[in-house]
């Protein structure tokens, strides 16, 4: 059935827009309700959902769309106790693009509706919820934009707590470690993998192989012999190396313990900074990466006495008239750039190790402990919500969403402004206990 309210409340809030004309919102679809919600445990959270509808229905700037909209609202809880509540009220146009919203035997909208983002503006408010996906991805940092209605917006949800209590604290010192130590771990965890699956070609087993080839294709027998020769040379070069990487990666999980160790409990439990936060560290370790990629004197000597020679040798290759020497001159040529591609991987594998010890230590020992204004990251707090008592309001946090850019000032935009200008926020703190 359509939702009746006075022309009077309905003109009130049309003067609110600047467009001419404002549709009524068609009907308001049947109510939906997922999760938890249709148990009788979860009675009394169900019903401070319902109080929300009712003030979210009430803010007449909201009914006022700058389209014809039919109206939606979706609740749901838990599954768990720990798993908070949502109240979801969206507005749905008739149509969007091609695909028909609107139901033409009810009213109603189409189950498909969400998956094809037909809403065009909605309310959202969540209570008692994970803070994780709204607040902490990415950097882990909530940012701040202000206030509205006496509390303080993060990522643009207007976060309700009785005495403005955030529901995240600091990452302490050994959050951080520990997390440092866990990616230092997996590090080396990979590298045992791979050297696990390193393995030589059994040449006894090729063996039969080649001899069969041999009857038919002699020549691509003895390709095939050098390829699998040349395949366990390389996996007996790579397993005499496999020492080097064993005690670079093993180095950088012992220096994170021995520094976890410089620190005492207090100071592992206090929130992490990070010091270099004027960015000075960063371009002295990316100078420290540079001087280690760079060849030394001696090593761009040799390329650049070998590259010169190459060169002459290729050029006097091109100009030569007699076949034979220019390929020889070519020869000459390709062995020298050969050695100066040698030279400069090399000197890469062995910069390989000090770039990556240097960028281990900037990670690890820009790691302090301090303040809490200092915080370089948050998390949930573990005690708020309290969900020994799960279905008590004590974090409210409160989105309004318009299908428009909200700086294009356009009805949209300017109908949901409307909306959180008109809303009982004040009724929406009672609920908190």
């Amino acid at each position: 059935m359509p939702y009746n309210y006075p022309c009077a409340a309905f003109l009130a809030a049309a003067l609110l827009l600047p467009s001419t004309t404002y549709a009524q919102v068609d009907c308001w679809a049947p109510r939906e309700t997922q999760d938890s919600l249709t148990t009788q445990k979860f009675t009394p959270i169900r019903q401070t959902l319902l109080t929300l509808e009712e003030i979210i229905r009430r803010n007449a700037a909201y009914r006022a769309a700058p389209e014809p909209v039919r109206m939606r609202t979706t609740i749901a809880a838990g599954p768990s106790e720990a798993g908070g509540a949502r109240i979801f009220v969206r507005a749905y146009p008739p149509m969007q693009g091609t695909i028909q919203i609107w139901t033409s035997d009810r009213c109603d909208v189409i189950p498909q509706s969400e998956r094809v983002a037909a809403s065009v503006g909605q309310i959202y408010v969540f209570i008692n919820y994970n803070v994780q996906e709204q607040f902490l991805q990415g950097s882990e940092v909530p940012k701040y934009e202000g206030e509205y209605a006496g509390y303080p917006i993060y990522n643009g949800w207007i976060v309700m707590t009785k005495d403005r209590r955030l529901p995240w604290i600091p990452q302490t010192l050994r959050d951080r470690l520990d997390r440092e130590e866990q990616k230092r771990q997996r590090a080396l965890d990979d590298w045992n993998a791979v050297k696990a699956g390193r393995k030589p070609l059994d040449e006894a087993a090729q063996m039969k192989t080649y001899e069969m080839l041999r009857k038919s294709d002699p020549a691509g027998a003895e390709k095939f012999l050098a390829s699998v020769r040349e395949v366990n040379e390389e996996t007996k070069k790579a397993k005499a190396d496999e020492p080097t990487t064993d005690a670079h990666l093993q180095g950088h999980l012992k220096a994170l313990r021995d520094y976890r160790a410089t620190f005492t409990e207090t100071q592992l439990n206090a929130p992490a900074v990070w010091m270099d936060k004027s960015g000075e560290g960063r371009k002295r370790l990316d100078a420290q990466i540079a001087a280690h990629q760079q060849l030394t004197a001696d090593e761009q000597q040799q390329v650049d006495t070998l590259g010169r020679e190459s060169r002459d040798l290729d050029r006097q290759a091109r100009t030569e008239k007699d076949a034979a020497t220019a390929a020889q001159l070519r020869e000459r040529s390709n062995a020298l750039a050969l050695n100066v591609r040698a030279i400069r991987k090399a000197h890469t594998e062995k910069a390989f190790f000090l770039v990556e010890d240097a960028r281990a230590g900037y990670d690890l020992t820009n790691l302090k402990p301090g303040e809490k204004d200092d915080a370089m990251a948050f998390k949930p707090d573990p005690a708020f919500p309290d969900f020994t008592d799960p279905f008590r309001p004590q974090l409210i946090m409160v989105n309004f969403w318009s299908k428009s850019d909200p700086k294009d000032n356009s009805p949209r935009t300017q109908w949901l402004r409307h909306a959180r200008e008109t809303f009982d926020f004040s009724a929406v703190a009672a609920l908190l206990r």
